[in-house]
């Protein structure tokens, strides 16, 4: 066994080869993964070669330059730091990854030795700090902290004073440059769009109905708007519905057709066209359906929301519905369950950069009164957690055949409502006001 003295830290040079070796193969798809799993400094990386490559590689990320083999063999030419790295040691780190897939393995492999690093520097401080130290419980205390930080995801690092305030004047830029357009995306319900400015991306929009009320309607009516029409991509996660029946709302509310005559099979020769013709567009449309009928945990949505993000430019995201999320863990109360749901998929929402909508039930308390009343926030399933982390809170009230959305919580706004017309026959949400 090697002496303690002489031995070296934790590091893995093949891997670390491995990882540099598929961004070079592939710039492209590998790196933003890399840069989200390790960061934007070369901390992770042991050798000094593989930190120089790595810095280059950033480097070109910031001017939207692809890192392949020649860009970054040029790039630290021009830095005169190739002779640092090797021309022949960085044409053979892509051997070392035959194929981008083999990136995860690589990447997991990285961020074990470069927490391990962290872990063997924190005891050895431990240990030098050990002998002087005037209050071994506030000394121990400080050593826990230290240890518990090691463990941290990147997701989790603090941004500096100086770097989120540069971040803030961007999105302030952006908004001043929109010259009237919405904030977010459009949703073709006009008094909505107009107060709120549309489906933020970053944010969690909770709509909350009793069933059959028209919650997944409206779902389905927004991505009809948003990816149907508008072409931005789009995620739905169903653990309600099967494909064939979201296909069923989908057909009947792009084609104008009887939702019950699609459903029965009564469809005459001029429905068929129009079954023909909306199945057309739908087929174009940038859409995304998981099918989740058996259930998913939310650490399974989230990282659905974020592969399909890094992966097909998702920018909206529906889940349907929230409730029958499972939560990671084991929890006393289901309440808890819901607010780490609620916490992983806006969390999720945020480093993908896309908007959220969850459909949520609402609890029967609404049916018990003498009186009809229209829903309240408290009525929401486990009402305390959604309430805490969504953004925008909208509650379907049924009014004869027509709906009116309540709006009791919104960052981008105050209190709201938004009376609609409700087709029944073909699920279509239609504006009352005629100002778009």
């Amino acid at each position: 066994m090697a002496d303690d003295a002489t031995r070296l830290p934790p590091h893995s040079p093949e891997a670390e080869q491995g990882v540099l070796g598929c961004i070079l193969l592939a710039p492209d798809e590998c790196t933003p993964r890399v840069i989200e799993a390790l960061g934007a400094t070369t901390e992770a990386f042991y050798d000094l070669r593989h930190k120089v490559v790595y810095e280059s590689i950033l480097a070109l990320w910031e001017k939207n330059t692809p890192a392949d083999l020649v860009s970054v063999s040029q790039h630290l030419r021009d830095r005169s730091e190739l002779d640092r790295v090797g021309m022949g040691y960085l044409s053979g780190m892509p051997d070392l990854a035959p194929v981008p897939a083999a990136l995860e393995h690589r990447l997991a492999v990285v961020q074990d030795k470069q927490r391990r690093r962290a872990v063997v520097a924190a005891c050895a401080h431990a240990i030098a700090s050990a002998h002087n130290c005037h209050n071994p419980q506030e000394f121990l205390e400080d050593i826990a902290k230290t240890l518990a930080e090691t463990d941290k995801g990147r997701d989790e690092e603090m941004s500096t004073a100086k770097k989120f305030v540069h971040e803030y004047i961007n999105e302030l830029e952006q908004r001043f440059n929109l010259n009237g357009a919405l904030p977010g995306l459009a949703t073709g319900i006009y008094d909505f769009d107009r107060t709120d400015g549309g489906l933020r991306l970053k944010q969690m929009l909770v709509i909350g109905a009793r069933p059959y009320e028209g919650k997944t309607a409206l779902a389905c009516n927004l991505i009809e708007r948003v990816c149907i029409m508008e072409n931005h991509p789009t995620l739905f996660l169903s653990l309600e519905m099967t494909r064939a029946a979201l296909m069923d709302r989908f057909t009947a509310l792009v084609g104008g057709i009887s939702i019950v005559d699609l459903s029965k099979g009564t469809l005459n020769q001029g429905d068929f066209q129009k079954v023909l013709t909306s199945n057309a567009r739908i087929s174009k449309a940038p859409l995304f359906i998981i099918e989740a009928t058996g259930g998913m945990s939310s650490a399974e949505v989230a990282a659905s929301m974020r592969r399909h993000a890094r992966q097909h430019g998702v920018k909206f995201v529906v889940v349907d519905y929230l409730q029958k999320i499972s939560s990671v863990g084991k929890h006393d109360k289901n309440t808890y369950g819901i607010g780490d749901t609620c916490k992983r998929l806006r969390h999720a929402a945020v480093m993908s950069d896309v908007a959220l909508v969850c459909l949520a039930q609402l609890n029967r308390e609404i049916d018990k009164g003498k009186k009809p009343r229209g829903p309240r926030m408290s009525d929401l399933a486990d009402s305390k957690a959604i309430e805490a982390e969504a953004d925008t809170v909208i509650l379907l009230d049924r009014v004869n055949n027509d709906r009116n959305l309540l709006i009791p919580k919104s960052r981008n706004a105050g209190p709201s409502s938004v009376s609609l017309l409700f087709d029944e026959r073909t699920l279509r949400f239609k504006n009352k006001s005629k100002v778009e």
